[in-house]
C-alpha cells in the first residue's frame, strides 16, 4: 500500500499500479495536469487486482482527478472487509470528481464506500467512459453514490451491484447504438435525473435513455430511500 499525501506537480508521465494499491490525497499527487483537452492528460493503469483509492488529505474536501483511467478488475484484495475487491478506483472520502476519460477492459468495478460515517463519499464521473469489445463494462460497488456525467459508448453494460447510480446523460448506462443491458440488483438503484446543464446550453433538461435492457431486482436502496429506479425528472426510457 502506497500513500501519495502531496502534490507532484513535476511528473508527466504516466502511471502504472500493477499490484496492491495506491491511496491518493491530491488530486496531482499522480502527476501534474497538462494544459490542454482531455485527451492528452496522462495516464493511470490499474492493472487487474490493483486498485487506486481517493481519500482527501483534510476531511470534508473535494478532490478533482484529471488524469485519465485505463482500468481492468474489480479491484484489489484488502484486509478491510468493506474495501475488499470493491473497485479499481475506489472514492473513500470526499465529493470528488473524475474528469478523466475511462478506458474500460472487460467488467470494470467503481468503487464509492463510507468508510468514516462523519465524512461523506460520493464520486462524479464527467469523462467519456469506454471500452471497443462486448464484454467491456461497468459494475457498481460499495455504498454511496456515483454520478454519471459523461458520454458512455462501451457495449458490456451497467451492473449496480450496490449502493446507487444516477444517470445525467443519455448515454451514462453505455452506448446507444446498440442494446446493451443495466442490471440493478436487490439494495441498490437507478436515479434517472437531470442532465447536467454544462452539456446542455445552461439548461436542465431531461434525459433519453435508449436501445437498454433494464433488469430491476428488489425494492431499491433503504440508505438513499430509492426505489429500484427512481426517475427525478422529465426523463424517457
Amino acid at each position: 500500500h502506497l500513500i501519495l499525501p502531496n502534490a507532484n506537480n513535476s511528473f508527466f508521465g504516466p502511471t502504472d499500479i500493477k499490484q496492491g494499491w495506491i491511496t491518493i490525497q491530491d488530486p496531482n499527487a499522480l502527476g501534474g495536469p497538462v494544459i490542454g483537452v482531455q485527451e492528452i492528460q496522462p495516464t493511470v493503469t490499474v492493472d487487474n487486482e490493483a486498485a487506486l483509492h481517493l481519500k482527501p488529505f483534510n476531511p470534508g474536501t473535494s478532490m478533482p482527478f484529471s488524469p485519465n483511467l485505463a482500468l481492468t478488475g474489480v479491484g484489489v484484495q484488502h484486509p478491510y472487509e468493506k474495501l475488499d475487491f470493491n473497485g479499481a478506483i475506489e472514492n473513500l472520502a470526499g465529493i470528488n470528481t473524475l474528469k478523466s476519460n475511462i478506458f474500460l477492459t472487460g467488467q470494470v468495478g467503481i468503487g464509492v464506500e463510507l468508510v468514516n460515517p462523519s465524512v461523506a463519499s460520493d464520486l462524479t464521473l464527467k469523462g467519456e467512459q469506454s471500452g471497443p469489445q462486448a464484454q467491456d463494462g461497468m459494475i457498481k460497488l460499495g455504498s454511496q453514490r456515483l454520478n454519471i456525467e459523461g458520454p458512455g459508448t462501451y457495449f458490456g453494460g451497467l451492473e449496480i451491484r450496490e449502493g446507487v447510480v444516477r444517470a445525467l446523460n443519455n448515454t451514462s448506462l453505455g452506448t446507444d447504438r446498440s442494446t446493451v443491458t443495466t442490471t440493478v440488483q436487490a439494495g441498490a438503484a437507478l436515479e434517472l435525473a437531470p442532465q447536467a446543464s454544462e452539456l446542455n446550453g445552461g439548461l436542465d433538461s431531461g434525459i433519453s435513455v435508449w436501445n437498454n435492457h433494464l433488469v430491476l431486482n428488489g425494492t431499491g436502496n433503504s440508505e438513499f430511500g430509492d426505489a429500484a429506479l427512481v426517475v427525478l425528472s422529465e426523463d424517457v426510457l
